[in-house]
Formats: structure tokens, sequence, C-alpha cells
């Protein structure tokens, strides 16, 4: 009695165990021929050497002609696996080759690369922030890195901006991260690999910044700030919402300071939706417990809405600081006007004397560091007139009141003393910085600034 033949074995989905198999193979092939391109387009691109003399020339050339066909082969192989494959597998493809460490993610470094290898117009910086924006527009997780179903949505979303689809567009993807030559170089890939974890860091934040932008209760806590319902607030509805929340009205006069000059970005002289709403991270991101909005937004909602009651003095206090605020916001203006009037080599030694008087690399000049700059090139003035001189500059040119001179003030600093003086600007920027790094301070002025500061008779606060 002869056996029936064996039943065909089968997968659990039905296919034939045999064609699984091969559908395997097949993948596992195209992507090892994926994986061959890029490393030959690579290659290609790292090739640098340049030949010595004529007959090296003869050589060269030939094995770069050699090497430009095997690259063009390679790049036509591509183009027959990408025209067999469906519009899922392109997008896995695309997905792997930017997704360089293999985690089964692409983060901002690696969509970096490839959207300066698709764009090809944008330098290493501008295509971190561009892929830092589309990883917080598109990260569904919070992670700050795209997986697949999140570079899915992206690369539709992309090519929806360019006015087509991702079935139209995908080979023109791949083959440009592929075969671009206008991507990260060698030197970018490895600062990108320094820099991931920081990037993905700043992905998560941004990523936090835009749900608070969009939070109700952000909303609510600028519309009880901004009283006249002008749609932004002055510093004066600053200071007097910052009170309500705090009841100290020194820290709220200064928080009200540091908003009108950090984030009044279009010299309004007031802060819309948005740049209170940063304002209002920032204050809570540098308290010392680092608090979230989310922890505390009812509490500052309901505290913003209560009645606030100030004396006389406190009024009259509320509008002297006003004008002083008004004074700070012309010299910023001025410190834009100078920056744009500036040249770049008056700029670069402006930076130049800036780290020889900024004597702790703090990065920033203090009172006492700028007493010993001045009295390098001020020999002939008395030591107690420079220290009167410093103090006055200290007050007029620290805008945000950190009893410091950055790095813009500091320029702003030079460009009025030149002015003062009636002394050509480049003419005393040399001077100075000739001064600052051949003299050494006298131990007597030395010891005068120690014990004025022990002293503390020239606080600034």
């Amino acid at each position: 009695m002869s056996t029936p033949a064996a039943a065909e074995e089968t997968t659990t989905t039905g296919e034939p165990a045999a064609a699984t198999v091969q559908s395997k193979k097949d993948a596992a092939m195209k992507k090892s021929k994926i994986r061959h391109a890029a490393q030959l387009s690579e290659s290609f691109k790292q090739t640098s050497k340049q030949p010595k003399d004529a007959s090296q020339f003869v050589k060269y050339t030939r094995a770069m002609l050699d090497f430009a066909i095997m690259s063009l082969v390679a790049e036509r192989a591509m183009l027959d696996e990408l025209v067999e494959m469906s519009d899922d597998e392109k997008l896995e493809t695309l997905f792997e080759l930017l997704d360089k460490d293999g985690d089964g993610a692409v983060d901002a470094t690696e969509l970096a690369d490839g959207l300066r290898k698709i764009r090809g117009n944008v330098s290493f910086q501008e295509s971190l922030v561009l892929a830092i924006d589309r990883i917080a527009t598109f990260d569904k997780e919070g992670s700050g890195k795209l997986n697949k179903e999140d570079f899915k949505t992206m690369a539709e979303a992309l090519a929806e901006a360019l006015g087509t689809t991702f079935h139209e567009v995908s080979e023109m993807m791949v083959m440009a991260v592929l075969f671009s030559k206008t991507g990260n170089t060698l030197e970018e890939n490895i600062a990108g690999v320094i820099v991931s974890a920081d990037v993905t860091e700043a992905v998560k934040e941004e990523e936090e910044a835009r749900k608070i932008m969009v939070d109700k209760r952000m909303k609510a806590l600028f519309a009880l700030f901004d009283t006249d319902g002008s749609g932004a607030v002055d510093f004066k509805e600053v200071v007097m919402g910052m009170y309500r929340l705090s009841q100290d009205l020194k820290d709220s006069s200064k928080a009200a300071m540091v908003a009108l000059l950090m984030f009044d970005e279009d010299h309004s002289r007031n802060l819309n939706y948005e740049q209170f709403a940063k304002f209002i991270i920032n204050i809570l991101a540098a308290s010392p417990d680092h608090i979230e909005f989310d922890d505390v937004a009812d509490a500052m909602t309901k505290a913003a809405s209560e009645p606030v009651t100030m004396t006389t003095d406190e009024l009259l206090s509320v509008l002297m600081l006003q004008e002083t605020m008004e004074e700070a916001l012309d010299l910023q203006d001025a410190v834009q006007q100078h920056n744009d009037q500036i040249a770049k080599s008056q700029l670069a030694r402006c930076k130049k004397l800036f780290l020889l008087w900024d004597l702790d690399n703090d990065g920033a000049v203090s009172l006492d560091e700028l007493i010993l700059g001045l009295r390098k090139f001020e020999e002939a003035s008395s030591l107690s007139t420079t220290v009167d001189e410093a103090v006055a500059l200290m007050e007029a040119f620290d805008l945000d009141q950190d009893q410091k001179l950055n790095l813009k003030e500091f320029v702003v600093f030079l460009v009025q003393f030149a002015n003062l003086a009636a002394t050509d600007l480049d003419e005393m920027l040399d001077f100075m910085i000739v001064t600052a790094a051949l003299k050494e301070n006298d131990e007597a002025e030395l010891k005068f600034l120690k014990a004025l500061a022990e002293g503390d008779v020239y606080s600034m606060g």
C-alpha cells in the first residue's frame, strides 16, 4: 500500500515555508546590496588623496575612473532594486540607511545628515536645527527620536510639502541618502556622535516646550498678566504679575527686566504669548528644584488671579524701575546698532580683549576684572578714580544686572568708551590688547581691590 505524499509544510500564516525562506533570503540580499552601495559611495566621497607627480597622476586618474564606474554600477543596481520595491520597503530602506547605529530609531544627528543629502543647501548647524524641529513635531512618544511609525508620518508630510506623494519621491530620497555628496563630512559625523545625547535632550526640551505652549493653563496665565487685554504684556504688567506669584517686589522687578531683555526678540518692548511662555519656562527651569510647569500651573494661575495691593512707595518704585528699564532697552537697541556697524576685524579684536580681561575664564568680565583692565590702560589716573569709573561703567553697560559684562555688553562698552575718549576704535583696541597681554597689575593695586571687596565698598547690589 502506497503512502500518500506528505502535505506541503506551511507557516502559521498559510504561506508555504519554502516561500517564506526565499522571501527572507531576498530581503537579506537587498539589504546586502544596499549596504554595499552605501559603503562604496561613502568610500568614494572620502577619497581625497591627490597625486604628487605626473606618473602618479595617471595611476590616480585611472583608479578614480574605475572607482567612478563601480559607483555608477552600484547606483544602477540600486535603482533596479528600488523599482521592484513596494513603498513600505522603500520607507524601511530609507529608515535603515539613516539609522546608522542600528538602535531602531533615527535621532537628530542622523536625520540632519539625511536632510543635508536630500536638500543639499544647508550647513551642519542648520541641518541640526531643522532635524530638532522635525523630530519635535513628529515624535509621538517623547523619546527625542523617531521610530518607524513617526518616520513614516514625517516622510509623508515632507512629500506633501513638496506637492507630491512619498511614492513619487521615495526613490529620489533613497538615492540621495545613498549617493549624495552634500551630507556631513567625516569630522561632522564624529562631532554628531559626540553631541548626540545632548541633541536628543534638546529635542525633548523642545517637545516639552511645545506642549506647554498649547496648554490652556499657560494661555490663562498670560491673560491674567495681560491686564489691559492688548495681546501683549509690558514691563509693568510683568512686574505686577510676578509680584502676585512671589510677593517679592525686588525679585519681580528683576524677573521683568530679564524677561524684556532676553525674550523681547523683536524689540517691541512687550512680550507676545510665545515670548511670555518661553520666559515662564525659563524661570521655572532656572529654579533650584527645576520645577515643571505641569506641577505648578494650577497654583500659578490661582495666585495670578488674586488682587494685588501695593503701597504708594511700592507703586512709585515700579514706575522708577520702568524708566530704568526703558533706558536699558534704549541701550540694548544701541547694542544691536553697534553690532551691525562694527567691522568683523574690530569685533574679533573686541573678543580677544574680552578673553584677556576675563581672568577667571567664566565668560564674563567682573567689576574687579574691569578695574584691572582699565588700570593697564589708565596708569596716569589714580586707582580710586579708576575704581569710580569702573563702577559707573558697570552700572551703565550691565544690561542684565548680573554685576558682570558679557561679550555683547563688553563690545558696546568699548565702542562707547572710544567715542567718549574721542579716539579711534582700532587704535584703542590695538593698544588695549598689547597692554593687557604684556603688562602686569601692580601688587598694591591687587591688595587695594581685595580690601575693597572685603569691605564691600563697591557692591552693586
